[in-house]
């Protein structure tokens, strides 16, 4: 009788070699039957210096270039209404910063390359201000909290706000540099702390399950895996998916050149039975409302631009591994999703194109971003995304998922006043079916 497979044993002997050493190993896994991506995420031995993620990599990158730019934070904000206790959300607070090593992390730089560097537990700096009968102070201060600039390499890169409206009614904001973060850590993190406020409240201690790993073992096996040879199969889809020529987006407006990107937006809700009938006429065509909106999306810009070669950024959550799924960090990538729309192609012959080529794409989800910019030669400028202009962006997340006990809640809108690119479509579908879309464009470039 065949022992049973350490699968566990085998992912941690393979982060312990060096890389000529695993790229052998997987030749020898593959050689046997098995793939290296079913192993589990195991923690990584930690050396003196942490290396930053690929996709952290990047954000350090354009911090450098553009210091004071509110473009890459991550904001939540809710309205409070009812008996706040505020030292369990304090402690609630403090408990999730403990507990996600990314919410603790600094950066530096060593020897050109860039490293984390996680600091240990300690008091959360709660920014507290009681507001009361000053309405016009609270927007202003919730706009000077969402977009004042974070250190990377100082820290904190996670800000809490908490404002008093009236005896029982608050505003708390929550804001991170995405360089630590992502939408589906806002929608962790969320969820985590109405968990552990409605224990603390009650004195009791807050039941979460176990992290199998923190952000920096996954940044260590992400870099290890690319080079040991998957790096250069996802390139070789990309290579050909997208060609040698890299066309830019004809938007039918003109953007100045003062550098600043400032954002305008313009939100609104879909109707409930326009939304059902979209969700029908996807399901009617084997595909998601994903699909159908992103299609959509990309025939509009061909009207618009006169353009048939249209290129769209989505970001895919990348938390294929069960064990990414509970954890806080920037897992997000994006992808480059290509329609080619002939003059006489039917709406629903669009929609199979995008529907093939956003399920071959999902298998090619790894591949960081900036390597497919430096493989394909895009050129790169300060004013213009290097492979796409416009990016669309569906999310099917409930925003009011923070839940905390004797408080009534409600999700408020906070953008940042900067624009990360000239043109986006965010899509928020939560889980009762309400549909939002807000298009965000940049003022000039």
């Amino acid at each position: 009788m065949t022992a049973p497979i350490d699968k566990a044993a085998l992912a941690r002997r393979f982060l312990a070699l060096g890389p000529a050493e695993q790229k052998r190993f997987l030749e020898l896994l593959a050689g046997k039957g098995i793939r290296f991506d079913r192993l589990p995420l195991v923690p990584a031995p930690r050396g003196e210096h942490l290396p930053a993620s690929h996709a952290q990599q990047r954000l350090w990158l354009v911090a450098q270039m553009e210091p004071d730019s509110s473009a890459y934070h991550m904001v939540g904000a809710f309205g409070l209404e009812g008996e706040l206790d505020r030292g369990a959300l304090l402690a609630a607070l403090e408990l999730i910063v403990e507990r996600h090593e990314a919410l603790r992390t600094r950066f530096y730089e060593h020897e050109g390359q860039l490293c984390q560097r996680i600091d240990a537990p300690g008091p959360l700096d709660l920014d507290q201000q009681d507001v009361q009968g000053r309405p016009e102070a609270v927007q202003a201060l919730a706009d000077a909290h969402a977009a004042r600039a974070f250190d990377l390499v100082e820290g904190p890169l996670l800000r809490v706000q908490l404002l008093r409206l009236a005896e029982q009614q608050w505003r708390l904001q929550i804001v991170c540099h995405h360089i630590v973060s992502d939408g589906w850590s806002i929608g962790v993190f969320a969820e985590e702390l109405g968990r552990a406020y409605a224990a603390l409240r009650l004195g009791q201690q807050p039941q979460l399950n176990e992290l199998a790993i923190q952000y920096p073992d996954y940044a260590q096996w992400q870099r290890a895996w690319l080079a040991a040879g998957e790096r250069e199969r996802q390139l070789g889809y990309w290579r050909e998916r997208l060609g040698d020529e890299q066309p830019v987006l004809a938007l039918p407006y003109k953007l100045d050149a003062s550098g600043q990107r400032h954002a305008e937006r313009q939100a609104i809700e879909v109707p409930p039975a326009l939304a059902e009938r979209l969700r029908q006429l996807a399901q009617g065509e084997g595909a998601t409302l994903f699909m159908l909106l992103l299609a959509s999306f990309q025939l509009l810009l061909a009207r618009y631009s006169n353009q048939r070669d249209i290129r769209v950024g989505v970001p895919v959550a990348n938390r294929q591994r069960t064990e990414t799924a509970p954890l806080v960090g920037f897992f997000v990538n994006t992808q480059v999703l290509r329609a080619e729309i002939g003059a006489d192609m039917s709406f629903r012959q669009l929609l199979a194109e995008v529907r093939r080529h956003s399920l071959d794409a999902q298998d090619q989800q790894d591949l960081p971003f900036d390597q497919l910019v430096e493989a394909l030669a895009a050129q790169r400028s300060l004013g213009q995304t290097p492979l796409f202009q416009v990016l669309f962006n569906h999310q099917k997340r409930d925003l009011g998922a923070l839940q905390l006990p004797g408080l009534s809640l409600q999700a408020l809108a906070q953008g940042v006043p900067h624009a990360l690119f000239d043109l986006a479509l965010d899509s928020h579908e939560d889980s009762s079916g309400r549909l939002r879309l807000t298009l965000t464009w940049a003022r000039e470039r």
